[in-house]
């Protein structure tokens, strides 16, 4: 810089001298020799034709410098060509060649890189070792680690690519893809979804209602993980050799709880209370990765021979895998059961008015699914239960029925086929909406039975098993250590009738 400002003081010099030369020369051989020559005249023409060549002279030295706005550049070993740049430009670069032809604003920086930029609006591009054509954009932010991507036609799109080619074409925003996932579709009331259902994922699923309108439901698409994975502990006797099979007891449990599924086994859930409707329970858990607690679960699955876990974290956004897993298990080991009982491992159930009161409902060929049922209820969008935006994003309640999971009971004769729709239908998270809701709404003909006593608060079923009159609940929820015991007693003494008329 500090040789580049000498060298433009010395041609300021000479340019001024030779402009002096010549105005003095101007001035004495231009001037009629009769003229007076006061010395005023003479030194105010004198300035303004110095100037005035000097102007014009720096004006056409100048023209020789491109038509910039304001560039600010810091380079080494750089080769830098502007040509009708316009705006402001700002390069920081290190062994580069870059052209720029008609841009706005741009910042740039690279290392080792060769870019070519034409009719673009703001770009930012930070990347290494990387090759990237843009052409038509509108705002484009790209970091890329040597990856070959081209956009083409876009709005806007934010890119993040490892190793990936990558080809976008006509889209107006681009929303992140994971690989392996298409898109999602969630049936919605007297919804149908045509077949197959996985899309390809440039384009959303659309569902079709019987009035002909349709509903963009969501982007994602995840499958459940349970249709082919490895039972790590299987117990694929459960219902061998089983006579009078009435109830198979499905219950979602979690790897440590431990008493939990101890106060089933010793309470209403004994596979030897009943004698003329024979049951079975079942303990559906998934994998952790504690190995203390891994090898209690199988000394307890060796013991009570009624444990199945599945090859997925056991973790409460996995409910959905849980439940297929276990709908997989009674479709490959369980073709026996009259019914399915649903349970969560905190839920009692009064077994013997179930039998009294709620089997007569039930006759054979009838596709019912019995429990406290859910309406078109309100969807939560934050919270514990919070429901993805993504999910039904023009709806403020889901748009079917579907039950609660802490007690449903179905005939086990349509769990087959809900099982094999799932293939099909992909997931949402929240299982309850999923196996009790999507999967029947699927399979069609199937009718809920409304039950209002069932899943009562811990707090209210307290005081009705305590009461001094016979309890009639259905179902309630044992969260606190020895409810489910003390419910159980309640039980016997308040229902001996019933508990003389089916218990052994």
């Amino acid at each position: 810089m500090r040789r580049l400002t000498k060298t433009y003081q010395k041609v300021l010099f000479v340019l001024i001298t030779v402009t002096t030369v010549l105005s003095i020369f101007y001035y004495y051989y231009t001037i009629p020799e009769n003229e007076s020559q006061p010395n005023a005249y003479f030194n105010i023409g004198f300035v303004l034709r110095l100037y005035s060549n000097v102007a014009t002279i720096l004006n056409t030295a100048f023209k020789l410098v491109s038509k910039h706005g304001n560039i600010f550049d810091k380079s080494t070993g750089s080769n830098i060509n502007y040509n009708t740049a316009l705006g402001n430009i700002i390069s920081t670069s290190t062994k580069s060649s870059v052209s720029y032809r008609k841009h706005q604003n741009i910042f740039e920086v690279y290392m080792n890189f060769s870019a070519n930029y034409r009719i673009h609006g703001n770009t930012m591009v930070m990347s290494t070792q990387t090759s990237v054509n843009y052409s038509n954009h509108g705002n484009i932010i790209e970091t890329s680690t040597q990856s070959n991507v081209i956009y083409g036609n876009n709005g806007n799109i934010t890119a993040t690519s490892t190793h990936s080619s990558t080809s976008y074409s006509g889209i107006e925003h681009t929303i992140t893809m994971h690989n392996g996932h298409d898109d999602m579709i969630i049936p919605g009331k007297d919804a149908w979804i045509p077949y197959p259902v996985k899309r390809n994922p440039s384009g959303p699923f659309i569902i079709k209602m019987n009035d002909g309108s349709a509903i963009q439901y969501t982007n994602y698409t995840f499958y459940p993980l349970t249709f082919n994975c490895k039972y790590i502990i299987n117990n694929p006797n459960i219902c061998k050799d089983v006579t009078n099979f009435t109830f198979l007891i499905i219950v979602h449990t979690a790897v440590p709880h431990f008493y939990q599924r101890q106060a089933l086994r010793e309470t209403w859930a004994n596979p030897r209370l009943l004698k003329s409707h024979s049951s079975r329970i079942l303990f559906l858990v998934g994998r952790i990765e504690n190995e203390t607690v891994q090898r209690s679960l199988e000394t307890e699955s060796k013991q009570f021979q009624d444990i199945v876990q599945g090859d997925f974290i056991d973790d409460y956004h996995n409910l959905t895998h849980k439940g297929v897993l276990g709908y997989r298990w009674i479709t490959e080991y369980c073709q026996n059961a009259k019914f399915i009982l649903k349970i969560d491992d905190d839920v009692f159930v009064n077994i013997f008015r179930v039998i009294h009161t709620l089997l007569p409902n039930f006759t054979d060929g009838q596709r019912k699914i019995a429990c406290r049922l859910h309406k078109y209820s309100y969807m939560h969008r934050s919270g514990k239960f919070a429901v993805d935006p993504d999910y039904f994003p023009l709806l403020n309640n889901f748009p079917l029925m579907y039950c609660p999971g802490p007690f449903v009971l179905m005939p086990r004769r349509i769990v087959p086929e809900m099982f094999e729709v799932a293939r099909t239908v992909p997931f949402i998270w929240i299982d309850d909406l999923y196996l009790f809701g999507i999967l029947p709404n699927e399979i069609r003909n199937v009718v809920f039975l409304p039950l209002e006593d069932v899943h009562n608060r811990e707090e209210t079923a307290l005081k009705c098993y305590l009461g001094d009159k016979p309890c009639n609940y259905l179902a309630s929820y044992a969260w606190t250590p020895g409810v489910m015991y003390v419910y159980w007693n309640s039980t016997l003494n308040m229902h001996k009738d019933l508990v003389n008329k089916y218990s052994i």
